[in-house]
């Protein structure tokens, strides 16, 4: 994936898709996600932020957009995945 890892959009250096990089809110990770909102994702992202649907803040605001992870849609996916110690 894109070693610029800002909240502008960015392409993905293995299948060239445009995606965006946000941090989790969990654990402060950057995370890169496709573009487009799609209605069945798990993720919602705030100001850079990705919370995934289990989040508080999003039980009561159930209208923000939701985004999938670039990783289940990028067809190079497992050659960026990073090998285990």
């Amino acid at each position: 994936m894109s070693r610029r890892r800002t909240r502008e959009p960015a392409t993905c250096d293995y299948c060239g898709a445009f995606i965006r990089w946000a941090k989790t809110a969990k654990k402060g990770a950057w995370m890169p996600f496709d573009i487009k909102p799609v209605s069945d994702a798990d993720y919602f992202l705030v100001n850079g932020v990705a919370y995934t649907g289990t989040d508080n803040f999003f039980r009561d605001n159930p209208d923000v957009e939701r985004y999938r992870p670039h990783w289940a849609t990028c067809p190079r996916a497992n050659e960026a995945r990073r090998k285990r110690k």
